[in-house]
């Protein structure tokens, strides 16, 4: 098979030559027709006789010029065909390429995650293969063979060794609220920074896609890295710039006023999430603090109103935004305390420690964060961060 730009080529060639020639004969009949014509009128002292013949020349080389036109114009349309063919199907080719270049990329991705994934506890790796869909990825767990030994020992009262004591003794882990509902869900994620805001959202981004890969997903970051970005691992900084990350305001006040319109759009036709043209989608913004001090007045006051209204009918309708802050209060993020009580909460490292953000009276943030300190106190390296979820008024500390 013939490479694209190789396609038809030396159909071209041989045409394109010979349209070279017919265009130098075409010049000399040109020529050749004028001088004849117009000799005889300027030479008035010729003979009849060389008048003639250079009228009869002009005569015919005029019509050699107009068969050579006819017949040139059909080699160029030949030309052109051929032209175009080689186009589509350089076209058709670098489709296909882009088509698997995108295959393999999701490979990569999916791959990438097992890989991580294999290296977590036994006892997580089922979970996580099950919710990402990786089944088959991952190779099983090999067992080695058991080669029983027949010998007289001494019975002794059975004991547990000191990695089953330490199991025995390790608190049990609540994963149940990290669901399809909670990722999928509107929220705000707040906390100080290095609680693990970036972790926690690029985990979102990932099992949001997983969970819905039909979905469109908006991340805005205004701190976003080509080099040290974790967002959507095995995706190139291309693609990520191009199709889900947007660093610039105006950019991020887009994602805002395209889940706003989709939203009005899905109201006014009732197009809920049980409908099949209803297609999850997901805003996450990152650092909306700093985005919201880059926007006009009216500006400010149109994203309020967008994460307001999702607030009250996106869950139905498909449209859930996410929010990453570094404080609840309102005049650091303009959000009202009426459409934010209505929000799920991730509170992160120690943010309920904040004595200026004002939360809601029966919000008992000592007993939250004491349960969240004996938690964390429990885990050992490696097994995450305490943290406390749901909404602000019916908050819990999980892991």
């Amino acid at each position: 098979m013939r490479l694209p730009w190789l396609l038809f080529n030396k159909e071209r060639q041989l045409i394109e030559q010979t349209i070279i020639r017919e265009r130098q004969m075409m010049v000399c009949f040109a020529l050749g027709g004028i001088t004849a014509t117009i000799m005889p009128l300027l030479a008035f002292k010729l003979p009849k006789e060389i008048k003639l013949f250079s009228l009869l020349y002009g005569v015919a080389s005029n019509s050699a010029f107009t068969f050579a036109v006819y017949t040139r114009n059909r080699k160029e349309g030949i030309y052109k065909t051929l032209d175009d063919a080689q186009a589509a199907s350089l076209a058709d080719q670098m489709k296909h390429s882009i088509s698997f270049d995108s295959a393999v990329q999701r490979m990569e991705s999916q791959r990438r995650l097992a890989g991580y994934i294999s290296k977590l506890p036994q006892y997580e790796q089922s979970r996580w293969l099950q919710m990402f869909g990786l089944a088959g990825i991952i190779p099983p767990p090999t067992i080695d063979a058991v080669v029983e030994e027949t010998r007289t020992i001494a019975i002794t009262p059975s004991q547990s060794s000191f990695d089953e004591l330490s199991e025995d003794l390790a608190s049990e882990i609540d994963y149940s609220w990290l669901d399809e509902k909670f990722v999928s869900a509107s929220k705000v994620v707040f906390g100080p920074k290095g609680s693990g805001k970036s972790v926690y959202f690029a985990y979102e981004a990932i099992a949001f896609l997983q969970m819905n890969p039909d979905g469109e997903l908006r991340i805005g970051d205004r701190h976003f890295d080509r080099v040290e970005s974790q967002w959507l691992p095995g995706v190139p900084a291309e693609v990520l710039e191009k199709k889900f990350v947007a660093k610039k305001s105006e950019q991020i006040l887009a994602m805002f006023r395209r889940a706003g319109s989709l939203l009005r759009y899905r109201v006014e036709n009732e197009i809920r999430l049980s409908h099949p043209e209803c297609k999850r989608f997901k805003l996450i913004c990152d650092e909306f603090e700093s985005f919201i001090l880059q926007l006009f007045d009216e500006e400010k006051k149109e994203v309020m109103d967008i994460i307001a209204q999702t607030q009250d009918e996106g869950r139905k309708y498909g449209v859930d935004i996410t929010l990453g802050v570094h404080s609840l209060k309102k005049e650091r993020i303009g959000v009202d305390s009426s459409v934010l009580f209505q929000m799920d909460v991730l509170c992160l490292g120690q943010g309920l420690a904040d004595p200026n953000t004002k939360f809601p009276a029966d919000f008992n943030t000592k007993k939250l964060l004491e349960a969240q300190h004996i938690l964390q106190a429990s885990l050992s390296k490696g097994d995450g961060f305490a943290c406390v979820c749901g909404n602000l008024a019916r908050c819990r500390a999980v892991w």
